[in-house]
């Protein structure tokens, strides 16, 4: 296979599938995201609030932020969107395989 890559990133395991991986000089807590989350409808209004997401899964149509880690153990909320890209569903914390997840009901 021939493949171009383009930009500068590297790749993690996303809840035990590998996800294209911006590094972000910046620390969102989880209560940071959650807020952010609750009060955006889309993937415009969430980046005006919280910045870039660390990673993009266009064919799942999901966003990955990095969170604060649970001790060593990095955590990433996973947040879903539709075609017009309007949020969807909750927030799943994850890690990087699927032993550690958690669902986050959000208000809207």
């Amino acid at each position: 296979a021939d493949i171009e890559v383009e930009g500068n990133f590297e790749t993690r395991r996303i809840w035990g599938y590998p996800w294209k991986f911006y590094e972000i000089d910046r620390t969102i807590t989880r209560e940071e995201i959650i807020e952010a989350v609750e009060s955006s409808r889309d993937l415009d209004e969430l980046e005006d609030i919280i910045g870039e997401p660390n990673g993009v899964n266009e064919s799942l149509r999901e966003v990955a932020y990095e969170i604060e880690p649970d001790g060593n153990e990095p955590r990433y909320a996973v947040i879903t969107y539709d075609y017009y890209e309007n949020l969807v569903g909750d927030i799943q914390i994850a890690g990087e395989t699927q032993e550690y997840s958690e669902w986050i009901d959000i208000e809207r």
